[in-house]
């Protein structure tokens, strides 16, 4: 079993190679009889993220991969190219992976276990926030919503684009101007109207942990992309209005609220008029702004992952050395062998 592992990645320098290394070591557990294939699709970099990814591979020759760069693009596009390829050489299944998070190591094989499902057609992974040096208040809010959201919200019922496996023929995004950007939510309506709810399913026992927005700016520019893409889905096939409201946006439940603890419904309190803010904001930058690029950035969810600092280890054969040496060496490292 022959099975594609699509990454795509804009500007993702600080980020790129803890997440494959993490991949490599989720795929190292899975049965000699499943094949995986990884295909790099880089869209817009103006980072180092393309020359690391380089030195990556010319590591990691056991590990099959491709790099294709697209100069202009966008994430969709990536896609549309990846799974391109999956059809080309007849894969049934393609996981997609964002390249800002990190697998955990059971991640590829309960992935897989589940793709066996014949009624499912799209496996999504639980998100799970990582620890952040920048966790503040909505860093907070936000990590309640992703952790604890089932509990005054209804149930998820459109796939997170962050990790998951679809069977390949059933991707569909039609090429549109302007141009859809963010998979999974045109995907998600797509497969709602289609195929009904049980077309996609949240494997919770497949788990990647991220970095979570931490900044009011950055909430906001997610919020307005999402926005954004509902509005040019609902332009392009006016049927996905007729979807339940709980499967374009979960609704939130006023009476589960007062089963929180006193904190937890002040949090509770504060996302909603975080996102109360957001659509204000929307309308008002609708009405007054210039139309900018949609999908801008966000910055908190970039941490820098800082590598442990190499150990300097000093081999024996320095006792040869004669004195002089050991003591320019001595001035050169800071190292006090006396």
């Amino acid at each position: 079993m022959k099975i594609i592992i699509g990454v795509c990645v804009k500007n993702e320098e600080s980020l790129i190679i803890p997440m494959l290394k993490s991949l490599v070591t989720s795929c190292q557990i899975l049965p000699s009889d499943i094949k995986p294939y990884l295909i790099i699709c880089a869209n817009g970099c103006q980072d180092q993220t393309i020359p690391l990814i380089k030195s990556w591979q010319a590591s990691n020759l056991y590990f099959p991969s491709e790099l294709y760069v697209l100069e202009k693009g966008n994430l969709v596009e990536a896609q549309r190219l990846i799974i391109n390829k999956s059809k080309e050489n007849e894969v049934e299944n393609t996981i997609f992976l964002d390249a800002d998070i990190i697998v955990d190591k059971n991640f590829m094989i309960e992935m897989i276990n589940n793709s066996y499902d014949k009624d499912t057609i799209v496996f999504y992974a639980s998100s799970i926030p990582r620890e952040n040096s920048k966790k503040n208040l909505i860093a907070i809010i936000l990590n309640l919503y992703d952790l604890y959201g089932e509990n005054v919200f209804s149930v998820h019922k459109y796939l997170h684009g962050r990790a998951f496996l679809i069977k390949t023929n059933y991707w569909k995004i039609p090429k549109t101007i302007p141009a859809f950007i963010a998979d999974d939510i045109y995907l998600s309506f797509f497969l709602l109207d289609k195929y009904g709810e049980n077309s996609i399913k949240n494997i919770k026992t497949a788990k990647v942990y991220f970095y979570q927005i931490s900044n009011f700016r950055d909430f906001y520019h997610s919020f307005r992309r999402i926005q954004i893409e509902i509005e040019k889905c609902f332009v392009f096939n006016p049927d996905f209005q007729n979807l339940p409201k709980e499967q374009i946006n979960r609704k939130f439940l006023w009476k589960n609220l007062l089963n929180e603890s006193f904190t937890n419904i002040l949090l509770w309190l504060m996302l909603l008029l975080l996102r109360k803010t957001s659509q204000i904001l929307y309308k008002l930058e609708s009405l007054f702004s210039p139309q900018k690029e949609q999908w801008i950035a966000t910055s908190t969810t970039k941490n820098f992952i800082k590598e442990e600092k190499p150990i300097l280890i000093l081999d024996i054969s320095i006792i040869l050395l004669n004195h002089k040496r050991c003591y320019n060496l001595r001035n050169q490292i800071g190292v006090n062998y006396d």
